[in-house]
């Protein structure tokens, strides 16, 4: 018994604090690693406990909570969902956490509901009296609080710390390599890499955290956890996440309501606290909101608190506009595949597929729309009807069976933070944080609907002393958990290196601007980035690789233009290599295939090959002004001018780009129409005098080689 309660301790402690903790990596396009791999992790590692618990008669298999029955069935179907359509490789490890997160719902049931229970987070010393799981419902609400707040502390960290100090590589004022130190310093984004992830899950932690704030019995400590509490919730303000302004104010006016009802007798205590905590945020929040209208000028004014409360009843704001073409994309999945979904990378799909009804204005150009922005569509759209109808039932099986929770304080917590995760994810998708909030949400609400049957146990080492079968289990799963930890490690190692590589381009990167002249810093540099991505890519899980092998191509693109002649085809050579097994190992990115065709570019004999692999871009995002803009100047290369100017009329019915009409302007003076050239450049000269001096360049030089045809 005491090994169940080691690898329960530390499964526990893995999702409630290290997860929260782990930071985005910002060098790649994958999803949240190394989140992922540190979420499945932990939570086999509780899975593994329940099961040889079960094996030994410690723990119940079966739930008795339909609550718990039905919230893990949808993760199971969003699992399922990654099979059922093949299971594409940039989805195996998304696929990995819906059914490890099923799984660690059975398992925290019945780990909650045994004599273990007691001896977890850490062991109660003391004479158990009252409620078991209460208690120790208290301990994961406490730890998640600390969580919140060592990750409060780190944005603090951000607002004062130089974008130049890193640690392991990471910038701690700019953890996700944004390259907007605007943006990373006016939305805090913590160790999640997000401002809305991160408002978000602070969001959703905070009201049961009041709860457990409001619940102490000692006035030092109650203080104390106040202060703190105003610390994290000041945090979601800086954070500028509209869905977590939104779902917190909705379930904290929810909580104090709930308070009233069901705590009649603290009524005045719970006045003081409302008053002290809208002051406290309010006094923070004016003198913030000044020196930011201060500091940011008409450049990123979009970013100030003013602007941003200001969009909330903006029906025509860009980034709400934005949220209902994925939302009716997402509808239009779901009918056109409404029993299993179309996965995840079936929503990205139709995304292009519905493209022409996106407004451009709100997306960065390069940007693919990934993201539902909505939970409840998300889940409809990745895993159909079934999923959804679940996810919805699970919903209301929580709030309804909350309002049975005995504990008043308990019971006001998690109605309000739930009602605060379901609100705010009505504008976001759920990331692997939020959904292990979740799953703490569900189990605790079943946990606390039963009381707890057992005397509180001694923990013993009766566990080799069972059936050969219980020992080769045993075997079988610390066999199971051994390859696992190896996996994490090798892929978080991965992680280290891949962030490496990016730091050593960087340098390489500024080398280059600082001595022009002189390239041998810069490719010293660059070669250190080569080895370090070598590594990365050999320790990474292999639907991992093709980030590694993207970077590979693209700093050898960058190599490529330095090297001596007799060196130089030989490493543009290994940049398409690479650039082509990026683009295999990921069909539905257009990133892959947009630095191959940029690479293969370069070399003139392989243009024809460029502009083929340009229109595979093409046909997955058909509206993207980059792709559009790059395509032009290979046909413009090729000699291929009225394909062109079919392009630029495109892109031009898309979105008006200086560049666009240089590239009109540049096609007309090679089809000999100067005069239709020349009235075009008169007005981009206006707009981007700059380009004058190379316009007529341009011209001249085409004058002078019609003269000598002539």
């Amino acid at each position: 018994m005491k090994l169940l309660k080691i690898m329960a301790n530390i499964g526990l402690f893995t999702l409630l604090l290290i997860v929260p903790l782990t930071a985005w990596t910002g060098f790649y396009n994958a999803v949240e690693t190394p989140k992922m791999v540190v979420t499945i992790w932990g939570g086999s590692l509780v899975i593994c406990t329940w099961l040889l618990g079960c094996i030994l008669g410690k723990f119940r298999f079966w739930p008795k909570s339909s609550l718990t029955i039905v919230a893990s069935a949808t993760f199971l179907l969003m699992a399922l969902s990654n099979v059922w359509h093949g299971l594409p490789l940039q989805g195996r490890e998304l696929a990995l956490v819906y059914a490890t997160l099923s799984l660690t719902i059975l398992a925290l049931d019945s780990l909650f509901y045994s004599a273990i229970a007691p001896h977890l987070l850490p062991s109660i010393k003391a004479k158990i009296s009252g409620n078991v799981q209460e208690k120790l419902s208290w301990r994961v609400v406490g730890w998640l609080s600390f969580a919140a707040l060592l990750a409060s502390l780190y944005a603090y960290l951000q607002h004062i710390t130089p974008l130049e100090i890193k640690f392991l590589t990471i910038p701690i004022g700019d953890p996700m390599d944004w390259n907007n130190p605007h943006l990373s310093r006016g939305r805090t984004i913590s160790t999640f890499g997000n401002p809305d992830y991160w408002g978000v899950w602070l969001a959703c932690v905070l009201p049961l955290s009041l709860s457990w704030v409001m619940s102490r019995k000692i006035k030092t400590k109650q203080t104390l956890s106040f202060l703190a509490w105003v610390a994290c919730a000041f945090v979601i303000i800086i954070t500028q996440t509209r869905s977590a302004w939104l779902g917190l104010g909705l379930s904290l006016l929810t909580w104090f309501i709930l308070s009233l009802i069901y705590l009649p007798e603290e009524r005045k205590k719970l006045s003081i606290a409302a008053l002290l905590a809208i002051s406290a945020l309010g006094l923070l929040s004016i003198p913030l909101a000044k020196l930011q209208s201060e500091s940011q000028g008409s450049v990123h004014q979009e970013y100030s608190l003013a602007t941003r409360l200001r969009s909330l009843k903006n029906l025509q704001d860009p980034s709400l506009q934005v949220r209902f073409f994925f939302w009716r994309s997402a509808l239009n999945t779901s009918f056109a595949h409404p029993f299993i979904g179309a996965g995840p990378n079936g929503q990205v799909e139709f995304n292009m597929l519905d493209r022409d009804l996106e407004p451009l204005s709100t997306r960065a150009a390069s940007r693919i729309p990934e993201s539902v922005h909505n939970e409840f569509l998300t889940v409809l759209s990745t895993a159909g009807w079934p999923a959804f109808i679940l996810y919805l039932t699970a919903m209301c099986f929580a709030f309804n069976s909350a309002r049975n929770i005995k504990n008043a304080h308990l019971k006001i917590g998690l109605i309000s933070s739930c009602l605060c995760f379901f609100t705010a994810h009505i504008f976001l998708s759920a990331t692997v944080s939020t959904l292990i909030l979740y799953v703490f949400f569900i189990t605790l609400i079943s946990g606390n609907l039963e009381d707890y049957p057992y005397e509180v146990e001694e923990l013993d080492n009766e566990i080799f002393e069972y059936a050969p079968q219980a020992r080769l289990f045993l075997a079988t799963t610390l066999g199971i958990m051994l390859f696992i930890s190896l996996g994490t490690v090798l892929s978080l190692v991965s992680l280290y290196y891949g962030g490496s590589a990016y730091s050593y381009s960087e340098k390489a990167y500024e080398a280059r601007e600082e001595h022009p002249d002189d390239i041998t810093e810069c490719l010293k540099f660059y070669d250190q980035a080569l080895q370090k991505l070598g590594v990365a890519m050999s320790l990474a899980p292999y639907w991992h690789q093709s980030n590694y092998a993207l970077e590979l191509a693209v700093i050898m693109g960058e190599v490529d233009r330095f090297m001596p002649k007799d060196e130089m085809r030989l490493i543009w050579q290994k940049a398409r290599e690479y650039a082509a097994m990026s683009a295999a190992l990921a069909p539905h990115q257009t990133r892959p295939l947009q630095i191959w065709a940029s690479i293969l570019a370069n070399n003139k004999e392989t243009l024809p090959e460029a502009i083929h692999v340009m229109n595979r871009a093409l046909a997955l995002d058909p509206r993207n002004p980059n792709l559009l803009l790059l395509k032009t100047r290979m046909l413009i290369d090729s000699g291929r001018f009225q394909e062109a100017l079919a392009v630029i009329d495109r892109l031009d019915q898309i979105v008006p780009l200086n560049e666009n009409k240089y590239n009109r302007v540049a096609v007309l003076y090679f089809l000999g129409r100067f005069q239709e050239g020349d009235l075009i450049a008169k007005e981009l000269e206006k707009e981007s005098p700059g380009s004058k001096e190379k316009l007529d360049k341009l011209r001249n030089k085409l004058i002078k080689l019609k003269g000598k045809a002539a």
